[in-house]
């Protein structure tokens, strides 16, 4: 594909995620965000054969995006504990960046707008059980932490913070934003509590 045929598909992206965080994922057309762009339906079809492609392409951005801050911030942190800290807040950014997107998210059934989208959030989970995992090892080659089995402390670590996300979903009004706040300070809370086991 051609530069200028990337820079079109990001605008694509982009158009696409105004559109739906404004006027809702299910009330948004392909032509609208064709019209959008000032381009013709043909032209969108071209990157896009219909709406739930363009809404797995849409979730996958974002989930990228989140993932490549969330390995930025490990490799610049000064230690084990700012690096998975940094997990909690970079979740925080992307959750306010997006949160018409993300409450959407919790009222739509995903498998069947898109199952792809399936696919995409299984495979965000597993680099993220990576990356964290990557990081204790670090943690204990530098002696700071006690020898553990990285892969399931990574696993159970992103259990347990879940748990609070769902906590939140489960709840019938949409959550406002000091809501939110909380629910990633007690993440942050039970990370430090957990960092404070794994410590020689």
């Amino acid at each position: 594909m051609k530069a200028e045929g990337l820079v079109k598909l990001e605008h694509i992206l982009d158009a696409a995620i105004k559109r739906f965080s404004h006027f809702g994922i299910n009330k948004t057309t392909l032509t609208e965000i064709a019209e959008d762009l000032g381009i013709s339906k043909p032209s969108l079809f071209y990157y896009f054969h219909d709406k739930n492609s363009l809404i797995a392409a849409v979730a996958g951005k974002i989930i990228n995006e989140c993932l490549e801050s969330f390995e930025a911030a490990l490799q610049s942190a000064q230690s084990i504990e700012e690096g998975l800290l940094c997990y909690v807040e970079v979740k925080r950014d992307f959750f306010k960046k997006y949160f018409l997107l993300a409450i959407q998210g919790d009222t739509i059934d995903i498998n069947k707008v898109s199952p792809a989208i399936t696919d995409i959030y299984i495979a965000a989970r597993k680099k993220t059980e990576a990356l964290i995992s990557t990081h204790l090892n670090k943690g204990i080659e530098a002696k700071e932490l006690k020898a553990v089995d990285t892969e399931k402390t990574s696993h159970l670590l992103l259990d347990t913070l879940s748990a609070f996300e769902f906590c939140i979903k489960g709840r019938k009004a949409i959550p406002e934003m000091k809501e939110i706040d909380d629910m990633f300070d007690k993440q942050k809370d039970v990370l430090e509590m957990c960092l404070n086991g794994l410590k020689k």
